[in-house]
C-alpha cells in the first residue's frame, strides 16, 4: 500500500511541476523572454510555423522546465 501511494503521491507532484512550468513559459512568451535553445527547437518542430511554434515551446517547457 505504502508503494502505491507513493507512486500516486510523486504523480501528483509531477503534474503540479508540469502545471507550473507550463505558467511559466506562458509568462515567457508574454513577456517575449523565451529561453533561445527552447525556442529554437519549438521553430524546428512547428515547420517555422510562429504560431505552431508557441504551443511547441509550452509543450518543451512544461516538460523539462
Amino acid at each position: 500500500l505504502a508503494m502505491h501511494s507513493s507512486r500516486y503521491y510523486g504523480a501528483l507532484a509531477k503534474k503540479k511541476e508540469i502545471k507550473i512550468n507550463a505558467g511559466r513559459a506562458l509568462e515567457e512568451l508574454e513577456a517575449g523572454t523565451v529561453r533561445e535553445s527552447a525556442w529554437a527547437e519549438a521553430l524546428v518542430l512547428a515547420n517555422g510555423d510562429e504560431r505552431r511554434a508557441k504551443l511547441e515551446y509550452l509543450k518543451i517547457r512544461a516538460k523539462n522546465g
